[in-house]
């Protein structure tokens, strides 16, 4: 019985009866929902606990269900109140700056327009005096402002157009005039120009510089692979020549009295220390010669 007169406390009245009723009910919410947490959940328990925490939640939404409703009701005259507002004062001032901001705005636009055509025309002309002719393909687009005078405005289209005309001359008398001129009409930005133009040239040179010893190696190894067939061949030329039969020719009769042929005696066998120096396959060429010729060899 006294939960249910508990949840009568918010009915709409002023403020601070409201209040003051919930102040007298949050010592025993308090002390319910304390003795709730109190509470040990076991496999015994848990469905008693279970249906503390619905009684809880119940609760809950009827207080919840109760400050909606109010809520809603302190907050209608205001609703009533905000429609007639927009009415007699919103619609007409949002109406008013809105025709007022078209009416500002034409006038604006048509006095940028006539600045922004005036500093065009001028900067065709600087374009034509310079005398260069990509120049006509760019396109220039000046931020004209209303607060921005022509002169101005004048002014810095001369200085964009004299910019170019120095730095197209700087770029005539460089040596990679040509070079240079290409990457400047990408961006118009004559030192990140010259910039990429150095580092192609700096690659280009160490690309060069490679290749030429590259180059050197290949000579190198061509030579040393000459030595190694000059010294091969050279090795070939002091074997000796292998001994010749001597045949009988059947018609002549042989004399038993004939001095025997004395045999040439054997060349003293020799040692000499030299290196190979090659590709691997002329390494490999030079090792079977040697095994092919009985020529003893070893790492020295």
């Amino acid at each position: 019985m006294a939960q249910e007169t508990a949840l009568q406390v918010i009915e709409l009245q002023q403020l601070p009866i409201i209040v003051e009723r919930l102040h007298s009910v949050k010592a025993d919410i308090e002390q319910r929902t304390a003795d709730a947490l109190s509470l040990v959940c076991t496999e015994q328990t848990y469905k008693s606990v279970k249906d503390v925490r619905a009684q809880l939640t119940k609760e809950f939404k009827e207080y919840e269900a109760q400050r909606i409703a109010v809520k809603d009701k302190i907050l209608e005259p205001y609703t009533e109140f905000e429609k007639v507002y927009r009415e007699c004062i919103t619609v007409p001032f949002q109406t008013a700056d809105a025709e007022l901001k078209r009416k500002i705005t034409d006038v604006t636009s048509g006095i940028v327009a006539q600045k922004t055509d005036a500093v065009q025309e001028y900067y065709n002309e600087l374009v034509a005096a310079a005398g260069i002719d990509w120049m006509d393909d760019l396109t220039y687009r000046p931020k004209v402002n209303m607060s921005d005078s022509v002169t101005a405005l004048k002014k810095q289209a001369k200085a964009f157009v004299d910019g170019i005309v120095s730095d197209v001359t700087a770029i005539d008398a460089m040596e990679s005039s040509a070079e240079v001129m290409v990457e400047y009409r990408k961006n118009l930005d004559l030192p990140t120009a010259i910039k990429v133009v150095d580092n192609r040239h700096k690659a280009l040179e160490e690309q060069r510089r490679l290749e030429e010893e590259r180059r050197v190696r290949q000579a190198e190894r061509e030579a040393a692979a000459e030595k190694v067939r000059a010294a091969a061949a050279a090795a070939a030329q002091t074997q000796p020549e292998p001994a010749q039969e001597i045949s009988v020719d059947p018609e002549m009769p042989v004399q038993p009295d004939a001095e025997p042929v004395s045999q040439p005696k054997p060349e003293p066998i020799l040692m000499t220390r030299f290196y190979a120096k090659g590709t691997k396959a002329q390494l490999i060429g030079l090792k079977n010669y040697l095994e092919k010729e009985g020529i003893e060899y070893g790492n020295v």
